[in-house]
Formats: structure tokens, C-alpha cells, sequence
């Protein structure tokens, strides 16, 4: 696992808006950044995020926006824009693979949050939508599986275009998604995918 330092002590946490970059295998790493809508778009820091699309119901993000004060007024006139999500994919030699947004909510919730010395800000929101045109997706990474009630869960290498009611193929298994359940900060990256009942 390759942690980038800038994230720790550089432009992630104690500087301007930056990109969160998480390696999660030796062929490639993930970088995510994120935006509030508005009148003009507010590019945020952010130290970690979760995600869960569910098949019928409200899709929900969080993220995390270390120095939270610094961005607090220009979050706040942004209260009524959305969370914007988007993944780039870079090759173990720098070169971009593929990039695209991975999830768009409507903001409702602004919490701040201070601590011994520092302030953090949680934004949260949910936006309901559909997948109109179900399609098969391959999955990769798988480092866990499970069966509960007779349905298969795994944890594998993120993909950007999953959603509920897509075909999951993974090493010979082949389900419908009923949810996908999405982390990230800048040590590790999880994604859970569970068939549909």
C-alpha cells in the first residue's frame, strides 16, 4: 500500500483543495476529487468519503472536508448545490487510464465538527435515480466473499460505473447487484458489492 505524503502533511489536510489519491494495487491508483455546485463549482479537500447506492431507495454520500472553518462560508452558500464524486485512474507509471463522476447527491446536512485543534466539516445528501439500461460489468481484486441467505457479497477493486440492477461477473460468479457500498481515505479503499435477493 502507497500512502502519497502530500495527503498527510501537504495540500490535502493543511492546504488549498487538492485531490485524495489512494493506491490500492501495484497496477494502478485511485484519485478522487470532489465539488459543490453553485453558482460557480467550490472544488473541496477531502480526507475520506462513503458511498451506498441501493437498488429502489436513496443513493448516499458523506464526505469528510478537513479544515473545515476555512471552507464553512463557501460551503454554506452552496447549501442548496450538490456533492459531486468523480474517480480518475492512473497506471503505475503516472499515465491516466480513465476518469468519470461516480456520484451526484443533492447536499443536506452541513455538520462542523472541532476537535483539540482543528475543525472538520461533514457534508451529506442523498438523490434518488434510476439505471435505465442494466449492463454486465467485471469485477476484479476480489479480496473477500461471503453468502448470506443465499446471497453473494464480495469485496473487490472498485469500478466506476456499477450501479444496482447491473450483472456483476466476478472469477466465474455472476449475480444481479441489489447494493454497492463504497469508502475511501487516504490509507485504503473499500467496495462491497451484494446480489440481488
Amino acid at each position: 500500500m502507497l500512502i502519497n505524503g502530500a495527503l498527510i502533511n501537504g495540500s490535502l489536510i493543511n492546504g488549498p483543495p487538492a485531490q485524495a489519491t489512494i493506491s490500492v494495487e501495484a497496477a494502478y491508483s485511485s484519485r478522487y476529487t470532489c465539488i459543490l455546485t453553485g453558482t460557480t463549482g467550490l472544488a473541496l479537500p477531502i480526507s475520506s468519503f462513503q458511498a451506498r447506492y441501493r437498488s429502489g431507495r436513496p443513493t448516499y454520500l458523506s464526505v469528510t472536508v478537513p479544515s473545515g472553518a476555512d471552507y464553512y462560508d463557501e460551503i454554506s452558500d452552496r447549501s442548496d448545490g450538490q456533492l459531486v464524486l468523480t474517480r480518475t485512474i492512473y497506471g503505475i507509471d503516472g499515465t491516466e487510464l480513465s476518469s468519470g463522476e461516480v456520484m451526484r447527491v443533492d447536499l443536506e446536512d452541513i455538520e462542523l465538527y472541532q476537535g483539540s485543534s482543528s475543525y472538520s466539516i461533514t457534508l451529506t445528501g442523498h438523490r434518488t435515480t434510476s439505471n435505465g439500461i442494466p449492463h454486465t460489468v467485471e469485477l476484479s481484486g476480489a479480496s473477500y466473499r461471503s453468502v448470506r441467505n443465499g446471497s453473494r457479497r464480495y469485496r473487490c477493486s472498485p469500478h466506476n460505473q456499477l450501479r444496482p440492477g447491473d450483472t456483476a461477473q466476478i472469477y466465474g460468479d455472476e449475480f444481479v447487484v441489489d447494493s454497492v457500498s463504497w469508502y475511501a481515505n487516504s490509507r485504503s479503499e473499500t467496495f462491497e458489492v451484494v446480489e440481488a435477493e
